[in-house]
């Protein structure tokens, strides 16, 4: 009783040690949570849009409320819709926009966690199996019981080759539901798509182009100072190019060109001296939909992805347990055998 007490004892403490390595709270919880704030934020959203089409003026406490949202929706609404206020310009238009970003968004984070909640139970599964399986084998094969520090030891180690495959497999699926993106690139996401929307906002505003792309890229450096000096703060400087045709990873390259397709859309709209809001948007439309693709296409092939850590670390572990456990058991009725433990 006292060596399988020790066996789960480990077993655990290295779980534990997964979890803390790996951050599993962000991936079990962080969404979740983001998905509330999100909700909160439509509804936050709705609430001034239905009192707007109602003719109904909303007070004070609405646009302050905004504000208290969390970043970077509350800069993003309230800063927009405040100028927008101003400028006598029309709010509704924005506020929808914000409204349907904000909406996407929660989908996508449901979606991509329903298709990747598979892998994560593998994950889970892979780490409970080796202590399960030892004790059904500590119970069924003759001779296991007579050597327990033995068995303890080979457990262990099957034990660390399997939490080796479930961290692997949890590495998986986290990075597919970011397109394989870094951890510190991953506020990039909403980050661009802020950016383009305050960039509308301060159009509508009467802004000048010039100066709107000026001010939205002090938006976009509050989130990606890394991108936003990619992008470039002054519209007219020399374009830094960050050639995209080398950038290896896909997602970061849909980012990148982002920023380039906005640029000229607000150089064209200067030259032409035409507004330059629709370009701007379908910059923003495909940007989202490139994203999406992106991440449809790692998510389709997550559950191939995982077969490695299951085949390299997880099976090698079963195997190799059944394997010793044979081994105890066969010197055992035979008498021979090395005594090592």
């Amino acid at each position: 009783m006292a060596l399988w007490f020790i066996s789960f004892l480990l077993f655990f403490s290295g779980l534990w040690l997964l979890l803390s390595q790996f951050d599993f709270k962000a991936v079990l919880w962080g969404a979740r949570l983001e998905k509330a704030a999100l909700l909160l934020i439509v509804a936050r959203l709705q609430e001034i849009e239905e009192m707007l089409g109602a003719g109904m003026v909303p007070t004070p406490s609405h646009w302050s409320g905004l504000q208290q949202l969390g970043p970077p929706w509350g800069r993003l609404a309230f800063d927009s819709l405040q100028e927008l206020r101003a400028q006598g310009g029309a709010v509704l238009p924005t506020l929808r926009r914000l409204k349907e970003l904000a909406q996407t968004h929660r989908d996508v984070l449901a979606q991509t966690e329903s298709r990747s909640a598979q892998a994560l139970a593998q994950a889970l599964v892979a780490g409970v199996l080796v202590p399960v399986f030892g004790f059904v084998l500590y119970g069924i094969l003759p001779g296991i019981s007579e050597r327990p520090w033995a068995w303890l030891f080979g457990c262990i180690l099957g034990l660390g080759s399997s939490l080796t495959g479930a961290w692997w497999m949890l590495r998986l699926a986290d990075a597919a539901r970011w397109a394989g993106l870094k951890q510190v690139e991953r506020p990039w996401v909403l980050g661009v798509q802020c950016t383009g929307e305050r960039l509308l906002a301060l159009v509508r505003a009467g802004t000048p182009a010039d100066l709107a792309w000026s001010r939205a890229l002090e938006f976009l450096n509050a989130v990606a100072p890394e991108l936003a000096l990619e992008w470039g703060y002054s519209i007219w400087a020399t374009e830094p190019k960050p050639n995209t045709s080398k950038v290896s990873h896909a997602a970061r390259k849909v980012l990148l060109e982002l920023g380039s397709g906005l640029r000229k859309s607000v150089q064209t709209a200067i030259l032409d001296g035409r507004p330059c809001m629709e370009r701007v948007e379908s910059s923003l439309t495909g940007c989202r939909q490139d994203l999406q693709a992106l991440v449809d296409r790692e998510l389709s092939l997550l559950p191939t992805r995982i077969l490695k850590p299951l085949f390299v670390f997880v099976a090698p572990a079963i195997l190799g347990l059944l394997a010793f456990g044979l081994y105890l058991a066969f010197t055992a009725t035979e008498g021979g055998g090395l005594d090592v433990f």
